[in-house]
């Protein structure tokens, strides 16, 4: 997560696979903060993912990702999300740091 407003933030993260919650917690975020979300311990695996990001007092953003395959070279999904004034936007990568990848087969 990023803020990149000029006030702190305090922002509600949900995370949801195929209907079942994942994680879901508060973040405080300062100005122009960053916060690295570790993945939540589960079952990993393919599946359709729900990601739903909640200012406290401001707008709020969901984000849906499907995952049919295992990533490419054995990398993971991650979610970026970018805090600005008055909206809340999504972006996507991958990264072979995650635990959780390497048994999603």
């Amino acid at each position: 997560m990023f803020n990149d407003t000029d006030d702190a933030l305090s922002v509600s993260i949900l995370i949801v696979r195929d209907g079942e919650k994942l994680y879901w917690r508060s973040h405080e975020l300062a100005t122009d903060d960053s916060h690295h979300i570790d993945p939540p311990d589960y079952d990993p695996g393919r599946g359709q993912y729900t990601v739903a990001a909640r200012v406290d007092g401001g707008p709020s953003a969901v984000h849906e990702v499907s995952e049919t395959e295992n990533p490419v070279d054995g990398n993971c999904h991650f979610v970026l999300v970018r805090l600005t004034e008055g909206n809340v936007a999504f972006g996507r990568g991958t990264a072979d740091e995650y635990t959780n990848c390497e048994e999603s087969g």
